[in-house]
């Protein structure tokens, strides 16, 4: 019993000699890595950055990857989808609203008004004009597939006549000082 005893107590302080030995080896290599960071953060930094910049570029290339159909779940010829693609031709589903607010809003002196042209060009260029057509997808508006056939539109805002820009009809707008939505 002593022999195993003895044994045992020789295993566990060469483990315990190996264990102080790896601490020491890692706590030197530990040493080293802070001095290297603290000599040279501008390498560092510029390490990290690339290291973002790898995982960046993945993730810009996601929103290419994400499918918005809501009919690709759902079955082929059911009764679902085909109420769903009718829903689509019938009315707009692609909804957005403007707030825009006036210099007039705050200032009841001010002449400026939601129906002078110059708001009414910049709301359409926002919307997407002729003017605006080939930009990238940051400056060519929102409606840059305004082309596309749409139910036809008879008023906005409350008025009796729908409002007209070169060649069509303004799409989803806010056209007041207080926020509303106007579709068309």
């Amino acid at each position: 019993m002593d022999s195993e005893a003895s044994a045992l107590d020789g295993l566990r302080q060469a483990l315990e000699r190996s264990a102080a030995s790896m601490k020491q080896v890692f706590n030197a290599r530990l040493d080293a890595l802070y001095t290297t960071v603290l000599a040279s953060p501008g390498t560092i930094l510029a390490l990290f950055i690339i290291i973002s910049a790898v995982f960046a570029q993945q993730g810009m290339a996601f929103q290419d990857q994400i499918d918005d159909d809501v009919e690709i779940f759902l079955p082929d010829g059911a009764s679902s989808t085909d109420l769903l693609l009718e829903v689509r031709t019938e009315w707009s589903t692609d909804l957005a609203v403007i707030y825009i607010t006036t210099p007039n809003a705050n200032n009841p002196n001010d002449t400026t008004n939601i129906t002078d042209e110059a708001v009414l060009n910049e709301i359409s260029w926002l919307e997407g004009d002729d003017r605006n057509i080939g930009g990238d997808s940051t400056s060519r508006g929102m409606d840059f597939d305004k082309n596309r056939p749409r139910p036809p539109t008879t008023a906005c805002c409350g008025s009796s006549r729908p409002l007209k820009s070169s060649k069509r009809s303004i799409r989803p707008t806010v056209v007041s000082t207080t926020p509303f939505v106007c579709t068309v």
